[in-house]
């Protein structure tokens, strides 16, 4: 859409998710090769939705065909099946926020290089307030930084660590 104010929040990134009794004896990386030779099949979002179709994009930029046997389109039901033992998967670091009560049972590990990030921007029709949506976005960044980044800490403090 022309014209609209566009500020970048903060940039999520992707993780793989790994059951901990699984993983547990494993060193902090997997390579695509390990992953894909581990013995748990990967655990698909729903190809029509934004994790699917982010998923897809970049395994398929990868050059990497993974098959998925499960294909699901619940971040909570996701985590539960990973939580479980039923296999592995890539999600993004909030999505185990989301779901606190399943993070004893889940490794959240680097993915493999290259990495997968998102940003999350705040949007603006250009009739708005400059200074309204620049405090907003600063309201915005502070709750990241003051609420969400200490939890995410506590998951994964690497995901806080400058990328190399």
């Amino acid at each position: 859409m022309q014209g609209l104010t566009r500020l970048k929040v903060f940039e999520e990134r992707s993780v793989l998710l790994m059951p901990a009794k699984f993983a547990a004896g494993h060193s902090k990386k997997w390579t695509w090769d390990e992953i894909q030779l581990c013995g748990l099949p990967y655990l698909q979002y729903f190809r029509d939705g934004g994790a699917g179709r982010l998923n897809d994009t970049y395994l398929s930029l990868l050059h990497l065909d993974i098959p998925a046997r499960i294909e699901v389109d619940s971040t909570s039901t996701m985590l539960s099946l990973v939580a479980n033992g039923i296999g592995w998967t890539i999600t993004r670091a909030l999505a185990i926020l989301q779901n606190p009560e399943k993070a004893k049972d889940v490794i959240v590990l680097p993915l493999p290089a290259p990495e997968l990030s998102r940003p999350l921007y705040l949007l603006a029709r250009p009739d708005e307030s400059q200074r309204l949506i620049s405090r907003v976005g600063e309201v915005s960044r502070e709750i990241f930084n003051n609420e969400i980044t200490p939890e995410l800490k506590k998951i994964a403090a690497w995901l806080l660590k400058p990328r190399n």
